[in-house]
């Protein structure tokens, strides 16, 4: 995994932990005052808020796992084939061989002799 991966794959788990903690944070405390308050319906909304949102950081998390252990690792080994492949590319590049200069070499010559049938210019 390289640093990138990495790099990006922290700032996921940072974030799911951030979801988790903001759940945690905000759940009450349990004593009777807010067992009290849990009575009215904005509290019960709220609460049912962060609930949800727990389910989300734990879906977040398997999610995350998944494409850890399944995708990533199927992507790298693409990318290494590829990274083979170019490199078998660069290696086998074209270089000009002494056949290749005289056939050039042939032509100009040929330029040279019939200079009037390249001439556009005399019309």
């Amino acid at each position: 995994m390289t640093w990138k991966e990495e790099k990006e794959e922290g700032a996921a788990d940072s974030t799911l932990l951030d979801e988790r903690n903001l759940s945690k944070k905000y759940q009450p405390k349990r004593n009777s005052r807010e067992e009290e308050e849990t009575k009215f319906t904005f509290c019960r909304a709220f609460l049912a808020s962060l609930s949800e949102l727990s389910d989300y950081a734990g879906q977040h998390e398997v999610i995350a796992e998944n494409l850890t252990s399944q995708i990533i690792g199927e992507l790298s080994r693409y990318l290494q084939e590829l990274k083979g492949e170019r490199k078998a590319v660069r290696t086998c590049t074209i270089t000009p061989s002494s056949t290749h200069r005289s056939l050039l070499i042939i032509t100009a010559d040929d330029l040279m002799l019939h200079p009037e049938s390249h001439d556009h210019s005399q019309s």
